[in-house]
């Protein structure tokens, strides 16, 4: 067994150094974008970077989400994890803190796409709805969410997301991947009309980004080996949470062994995780569409893996 346990964290060091450099290079790399087209669209730059961005910003979100893809792609296919419940897992502290900061990222995400666009980029049930009522008259909007959103997804299901890499010390190409998306779209909103004020041209492309880049969020966190994780929407976490505290109770007051409640708990961060971004969304106020940049700066972190604290 502690020849096992060795074997692993040597094969672990590594990996986990090129995860630093390649994922340090381009959150810098993408940083540097970002500041440079920011820095001209204040100064009323009429051409460089900003103005070739912001009309061909169509062309820009395609060869972001190409990039994303390929980003997604980086490193080995990852080890077949052991199975253990989560309440039993030794890191579970570490399971709870990691889920309540990616679902407050994606919340905050959440919330700035709602009041700066006017559409929800991280759950989908309302915007199946719209979609439905809207077939025939304006429904094309809203699929263009729903299948970034599910290209999101499929992306991690096609490099097999490592959904424990948050928590073996390991870089999370997907997770890193959803963080440029999303940084990215602010970007290209920055750069187009609507970033100007003109008209909403860019929230067209920005909104399909950002639930690109939750669908991979979701999705990695989805391959989580003890329990899949929504971290980027909460009605199946409330249906559960709820049902947990109910059989609590029940057997609270009919004196039977009550349940064990880590994983209910762990759901209740999830959700209070979401609340909490959409309450730093108020950022909104002062930094408008930047505010989409905390939390792709909070993912690209997590992706770099502070997970070796364990």
């Amino acid at each position: 067994m502690s020849g096992s346990l060795a074997l692993e964290s040597g094969e672990a060091k590594p990996e986990r150094r090129m995860g630093w450099v390649s994922g340090t290079t381009l959150l810098a790399l993408t940083a540097l974008v970002l500041c440079w087209a920011s820095l001209q669209f204040l100064a009323g730059e009429k051409g460089g970077l900003a103005s070739a961005v912001g009309e061909h910003t169509n062309v820009a979100a395609v060869l972001v989400v190409v990039l994303c893809a390929a980003i997604a792609r980086q490193g080995p296919t990852p080890p077949a994890p052991e199975v253990v419940p989560v309440e039993k897992r030794p890191d579970y502290g570490q399971v709870c803190l990691m889920s309540f900061l990616l679902c407050g990222a994606s919340g905050m995400v959440n919330a700035v796409a709602i009041i700066q666009m006017g559409g929800c980029v991280a759950h989908m049930s309302g915007n199946t709805s719209h979609f439905g009522r809207l077939l025939g008259i304006d429904a094309g909007r809203f699929a263009m969410l729903l299948s970034a959103f599910v290209f999101g997804t499929g992306i991690a299901g096609f490099t097999k997301a490592d959904g424990e890499a948050l928590f073996r010390g390991r870089y999370c190409p997907c997770l890193m991947s959803a963080a440029v998306a999303i940084s990215m779209g602010v970007l290209l909103h920055r750069c187009s009309n609507a970033g100007l004020g003109l008209t909403e041209e860019g929230n067209w492309v920005t909104m399909p980004l950002w639930a690109f880049g939750n669908g991979m969020l979701n999705g990695v966190m989805s391959r989580f080996s003890s329990m899949p994780l929504r971290v980027t929407h909460h009605t199946g976490t409330l249906t559960d949470a709820g049902m947990g505290v109910g059989l609590w109770l029940r057997a609270r007051l009919g004196g039977e062994a009550t349940p064990n409640m880590q994983k209910n708990l762990l759901l209740w961060i999830c959700f209070a995780g979401f609340a909490a971004g959409g309450l730093a969304a108020h950022l909104e106020t002062e930094l408008g569409i930047l505010a989409g940049l905390p939390p792709a700066a909070t993912m690209a972190v997590l992706a770099l893996n502070p997970g070796t604290c364990c």
